[in-house]
């Protein structure tokens, strides 16, 4: 019974992230939206962006949006009631994940970056936007695909614009006909990638492939060891690379167990990110294989490290044309085992880093946000003579890039507690313009 048990678990887990598989639970969710709509705004309102989130056409995305104004459901009042409570959260770790990349000074504004969803309702939550958002654009960084929920769309209703990084077309196309203050930049959270930690290491190629992932299922790790288990060649070997939330090694291992591959793939936990590089390092190419990802940081430190990559061509984010002739390839999932042999025979003909340092880097990131904000400064007339600081991500926390150069100073929230109301007179706006 418990065999039998373990195996419907995992083949329960092989049909429930496909393309699919989301759209039908898409649709179901916008039946049940529409349906539960004159009964509860708020609950409509997450089915139909569940909704949004989950399917991957633009007319389908434009149908839930219907749906969403016929019912009122962008409506500020609505979206309040289906944030997070973010009142008993650890006010450091979020305080953490914002970093100045810019002081105000005079009529320009500064800039304020934001990492992680709950992070966005705790500010608003815990501050005087409307104060703050005076003083500072807000970029915000979105922890997983999709604009279309209430973290974001809290900040919608206000005069001032914001931005927020959507580097794939689908998210691109939402914000632009959402039409409201929030402005979309092309980049996400996988743009900010440290090429110091990640570069190219003398080392012997031990493994075939490499996937680094957490054991969440919707990784979907069990395309792996199919694949592996599809290939004839028993001197084929990969590596997989987990840890982190949603799932154990145990389960992990089963699936391995399963497709019969424990020889041929090799499960590591919990490295460091320079064990990560050398592996890296010590593989011909890396795999993406889960159904959709706000932006998935391993496939670009990869890159860095000069590793091509394999992306199953049902994946939402990257942006399709970082897969290049330079970077990797795009394949359907059934032409996956042909696809990796034929990477593990010419993995050499690719030039990842030269491709990542120029399309990927931070600095290269950091000049799009600026290029995004600038225009919205000069068209409010506030000119534009400071340039933004360069940052990158350290695991969940955001840092400046460069030591050497001198970095603004940290936004003081504490002006913009809700419970003080200080004076504008103390804004760090009003205090440069003196």
């Amino acid at each position: 019974m418990k065999k039998l048990l373990a195996i419907l678990k995992l083949y329960r887990t092989r049909l429930e992230y496909t393309r699919i598989t989301s759209e039908s639970v898409s649709f179901i969710l916008m039946i049940l939206g529409a349906l539960i709509a004159p009964i509860s705004r708020p609950k409509a309102a997450q089915l139909l962006m569940l909704s949004h989130r989950n399917t991957f056409t633009p007319a389908r995305q434009r149908q839930r949006e219907y749906f969403l104004r016929f019912f009122g459901l962008f409506d500020p009042r609505v979206i309040d009631r289906m944030l997070p409570d973010t009142e008993h959260h650890d006010e450091a770790i979020f305080a953490s994940r914002v970093i100045t990349l810019k002081e105000p000074n005079g009529k320009e504004k500064g800039v304020i970056l934001l990492k992680f969803l709950d992070t966005f309702s705790w500010l608003k939550a815990k501050h005087d936007i409307e104060r703050l958002m005076k003083d500072y654009y807000i970029v915000f960084e979105m922890s997983y695909y999709g604009c279309c929920c209430p973290e974001l769309l809290q900040y919608a209703s206000y005069d001032d614009h914001c931005i927020v990084g959507a580097s794939h077309s689908l998210e691109y196309g939402f914000l632009t006909r959402l039409n409201s203050n929030i402005v979309p930049a092309n980049f996400a959270s996988c743009n900010w990638v440290d090429d110091r930690v990640f570069h190219p290491l003398p080392a012997e190629k031990k493994y075939d492939a490499v996937y680094v992932a957490t054991w969440n299922p919707v990784k979907r790790h069990h395309i792996l060891f199919e694949a592996v288990s599809r290939i004839a060649d028993p001197t084929f070997k990969a590596v997989l690379v987990g840890g982190g939330y949603g799932g154990t090694r145990y389960e992990i291992e089963k699936w391995i167990r399963y497709y019969g591959v424990e020889n041929r793939v090799l499960v590591m936990e919990n490295l460091s990110h320079e064990a990560i590089n050398q592996l890296f390092s010590e593989s011909r190419f890396s795999i993406l294989l889960s159904l959709k990802e706000g932006g998935n940081k391993a496939i670009i430190e990869g890159m860095f490290a000069n590793t091509p990559c394999i992306v199953l061509d049902d994946h939402i984010s990257p942006a399709a044309d970082w897969i290049n002739e330079q970077t990797g390839r795009m394949v359907a999932r059934r032409k996956l085992p042909s696809a990796m042999l034929w990477m593990r025979d010419n993995w050499q003909t690719f030039s990842p880093r030269e491709w990542a340092m120029s399309h990927l880097h931070p600095r290269t990131t950091t000049a799009i946000l600026e290029k995004t904000i600038r225009h919205i400064s000069d068209q409010e007339g506030r000119g534009w003579t400071t340039p933004l600081a360069v940052k990158y991500n350290h695991g969940s926390q955001p840092r400046y890039y460069d030591d050497a150069v001198p970095h603004p100073r940290p936004i003081d929230l504490h002006l913009y507690r809700k419970a003080m109301r200080p004076s504008d007179s103390t804004s760090p706006a009003t205090q440069s313009a003196r």
